[in-house]
């Protein structure tokens, strides 16, 4: 079925950055067995049907491919009732990018309701529409330019009760405007959205709430995607601040910090209550309540990607179970419309995140998962630019990471780990060309090695000495070895010739330039990431596992991004006792920290959560599930 052949984009008028417009239509179904909805938006819509709320955060982050995005399928089957039905939509247009979402310009809702095969509802100047003045412009200090969409102010004086109930007077309402049709710019041609909806709860009350002063603190059980409420008695005019601990955050050094989402609500008289209909992220809420207003409750609601955590392995040692529930609640809140490096700064899917990412999936996360999974590959592939495949999208601040890029389509990396599990060869010939047209970008030096590109960043990993001239090599090696082994499964042979010069030049060159009396090193600095690099891509020879083992004890320079690696490096070693020593150092700040989730890096950089961080889950799963950890004493 060609879908929203006759349906109209619609909207309330003008647009602006920042808008809430509430859209309404009533229609007449006929008992069904099968009724689905199909829904597109910029850039986010809450759904109520029949005064219900069916869907929180519906619509996609796009791009789907350059200029086209999603479109949600809802199963509305056990919601739409034979006779009249209310259909209510809150859509929030954001007006602008981030780094996991691109604006198209165009604030407009679209709609198209099935049943039985029949088409008998579409989105046109039927439905009636309002700009929701409520919800104010944003009040400092705002969000920063990572992020999507803004803060939220909501004046409960102009609010509008009960506009999403059936039977509210919608009179003084527009007729929709007509903007746009499917298929055309700005919006293009659209997708089925290729993940889950996302799930979320009914409204809990917080683990613990206490008071100081003016501020309400409220602390989760745990660090989780919130919608924070408040129930309310007040003289009218008050400004509540609704912020989570994860507000501020720090970037890449000291002396940079981010802004998330925050709400700001302004109360009327009389008793209330609020939810914000944005998801923010934290451990701790704050309510900042002038003291003319009575607080009744205070809650939230918990929403998530869709899956379920598998019944978690124990090893029966307090410290490593610790830090398998911390790298498990990691995982899942770096999760959502994309897979993220962290959701308090920048939701952003940097692909070589994602790679120290899915093999924890395949071990603690049930099915749905996976499909997180495809999208990012299908993301990073179809969303390159020309031949460069560029390590964050889809988004509007786009930069090509050479080192993650590589890492992606290496033996280690996403798109090997993914076909390793589900043998899925229409990704992996999605694939195929355009790793193959990265990977001839690159060339080689006189000695036999590559030439080191910087792309947009050359970056390896945070941190000191990092031996990037190694690194390169065996990042660039490891991704001609997964094409070799790409070509095979897809009976390819027209680039095996060019792939194995390639390959046996860097084997040649490789233990004659970097491998010295004291581990591999391009310079006079030894660095633990490029020895465990050496051993991982399988160019350190067996003889020189001493060596590195000796840098891999001694040298500790990789943040929790490459520690993955060098724990791996000193397990495919056999040095088990070794890299459970150097796990429990390493981890041991991050373990007894008050945060459910691991920090970014070692000490205070960065994000108190971060995707990369959950490496040690994968060694311990990998390596030493079922054995007793004191015997490696």
């Amino acid at each position: 079925m060609e879908v929203f052949k006759n349906s109209k984009i619609i909207w309330a008028g003008g647009q602006h950055f920042n808008q809430w417009v509430c859209i309404k239509s009533s229609f007449v179904a006929k008992k069904a067995t099968k009724t689905f909805m199909r829904v597109s938006v910029d850039s986010k819509y809450v759904l109520y049907i029949n005064g219900e709320m069916v869907v929180f955060d519906g619509g996609l982050c796009r791009e789907s491919t350059p200029g086209n995005g999603y479109y949600d399928e809802l199963d509305l089957t056990e919601h739409i009732v034979a006779g009249e039905n209310d259909l209510s939509f809150l859509v929030w247009y954001w007006g602008n990018g981030g780094r996991y979402s691109v604006d198209t310009k165009l604030a407009g809702l679209m709609f198209e309701i099935e049943q039985d095969g029949e088409i008998t509802h579409i989105s046109d100047s039927n439905s009636k529409a309002i700009e929701y003045k409520a919800y104010e412009g944003s009040r400092e200090p705002r969000s920063s330019f990572l992020y999507g969409g803004d803060n939220i102010t909501f004046n409960a004086n102009n609010a509008m009760e009960g506009w999403e109930k059936p039977g509210y007077d919608v009179n003084s309402w527009r007729a929709a405007d007509e903007v746009g049709v499917y298929g055309q710019y700005p919006w293009g041609k659209l997708e089925k959205r290729p993940i889950p909806m996302h799930k979320f709860t009914k409204i809990k009350e917080y683990s613990n709430v206490y008071k100081d002063a003016d501020t309400y603190i409220c602390k989760l059980p745990y660090a989780m995607h919130v919608s924070p409420y408040l129930k309310i008695k007040a003289n009218g005019g008050e400004v509540i601040d609704i912020r989570s601990d994860r507000f501020q955050v720090k970037g890449g050094s000291e002396s940079s910090s981010y802004n998330g989402h925050r709400t700001d609500y302004i109360a009327r008289e009389g008793e209330q209550e609020f939810i914000a209909l944005d998801w923010y992220f934290g451990e701790v809420f704050t309510y900042k309540v002038p003291d003319t207003v009575e607080v009744i409750g205070l809650g939230y609601m918990e929403s998530h990607y869709d899956c379920e955590v598998l019944p978690l392995y124990r090893w029966n040692d307090e410290f490593i179970d610790k830090l398998v529930d911390k790298c498990v609640r990691t995982l899942l809140v770096c999760m959502r419309d994309n897979f993220m490096d962290c959701p308090d700064r920048e939701r952003a899917q940097w692909i070589g995140d994602v790679s120290v990412q899915v093999p924890q999936v395949y071990y603690v996360l049930s099915e749905t998962s996976n499909l997180l999974i495809k999208k990012a590959i299908w993301d990073f592939i179809r969303l390159r630019q020309g031949n460069l495949l560029v390590g964050c999208v889809p988004g509007a601040h786009t930069v090509e990471l050479p080192a993650q890029s590589l890492n992606a389509i290496s033996s280690l990396g996403v798109i090997a780990k993914y076909y390793e599990h589900t043998g899925d060869k229409e990704t992996v010939q999605l694939c195929y060309e355009p790793m193959l047209a990265y990977l001839k970008i690159s060339h080689m030096k006189e000695n036999g090695l590559i030439d080191l590109r910087n792309g947009g960043w050359a970056w390896f990993d945070h941190g000191n000495n990092c031996d990037i001239e190694i690194l390169a090599n065996a990042w660039y090696y490891s991704a001609l070895k997964n094409l070799e082994f790409i070509a095979g499964e897809l009976k390819i042979t027209k680039d095996l010739q060019w792939i194995k010069e390639r390959m046996s030049c860097i084997e040649d060159a490789f233990n004659k330039e970097f491998l010295k009396d004291n581990g591999y090193r391009s310079a006079q600095v030894l660095d633990d990431r490029a020895n465990a690099m050496s051993v991982l891509v399988g160019l350190a020879k067996p003889e020189s596992y001493e060596k590195v083992k000796n840098v891999l004890t001694t040298v500790k320079e990789a943040t929790p991004f490459m520690e993955y690696y060098v724990l791996e490096a000193l397990c495919f070693m056999g040095y088990k006792k070794e890299a459970l020593n150097r796990m429990r150092d390493r981890y041991k700040g991050l373990v007894e920290n008050e945060n459910s989730t691991l920090w970014e890096d070692f000490y205070t950089l960065g994000t108190r959560n971060h995707a990369w961080s959950g490496g040690p889950l994968t060694i311990l799963y990998k390596y030493f599930r079922g054995e007793e950890l004191k015997n490696y004493e």
